[in-house]
């Protein structure tokens, strides 16, 4: 386009759209949103890791799934992300959370959700609330893994990993509303990924030195 002096007129590039308005996009049925969105996701992982691994020993691997977490809470601006769940099979979404919140996990009964909200370098801060009337639910303050956290098959308690390069497990116990160490296996390698059996015996986990293993053991009274 130019005026009829010939003069060209300079035009203004459009702002690129964030991370959250491409995951907007995306969930609102563009694919091609998708396609712009996972080159930030993998710059953004590529400089997490970098970071992160400054920090840590030549043999020590991090856990994948904790940096995409950290990753995902940096990239998108949550508050503007409904996290919305399904109730009483009548299909119509209800949001139970505003902000920050990721990683939930129902407690056995069903009368409680627990997740993650605000991340701190790493770890994250448990949060819970009631999936009936969306009411908050009052915890201590505790810090974990992101993910990295699992309810007792009775209920009372939540077992936790407290960092991403944590070697012992923690319980949570919500009728006293404290924490303490579960495990003491020493330096035998980063904890990664773990479940409860269902009857709330064994513990199942695998970790990393230089090679990986999967390891039950008893869980500790």
């Amino acid at each position: 386009m130019s005026h009829q002096n010939g003069d060209r007129i300079a035009s203004i590039p459009k702002p690129s759209p964030t991370p959250t308005a491409l995951l907007l996009a995306w969930n609102g049925g563009d694919p091609d949103a998708l396609d712009a969105l996972l080159p930030l996701v993998y710059e953004e992982l590529r400089r997490l890791a970098t970071h992160y691994m400054k920090r840590e020993r030549s043999d020590h691997p991090l856990q994948a799934t904790a940096l995409v977490n950290e990753a995902y809470l940096r990239l998108i601006e949550v508050q503007q992300v409904q996290w919305q769940n399904r109730v009483d099979g009548a299909g119509e979404p209800v949001r139970l959370v505003e902000g920050q919140a990721a990683n939930p996990v129902w407690s056995p009964d069903g009368n409680l959700i627990v997740y993650a909200g605000r991340s701190v370098i790493g770890q994250v801060e448990l949060l819970g609330v009631r999936p009936n009337d969306g009411a908050a639910v009052e915890l201590p303050h505790v810090l974990v893994r992101p993910g990295g956290y699992r309810f007792l098959p009775n209920g009372s308690g939540l077992v936790y990993l407290p960092r991403i390069q944590g070697q012992d497990f923690w319980l949570l116990d919500f009728a006293t509303k404290t924490s303490r160490p579960l495990t003491r296996l020493s330096n035998q390698g980063a904890l990664r990924t773990f479940d409860i059996t269902p009857d709330g015996k064994y513990i199942v986990f695998d970790r990393s030195r230089q090679n990986s293993n999967i390891v039950l053991i008893d869980l500790p009274k």
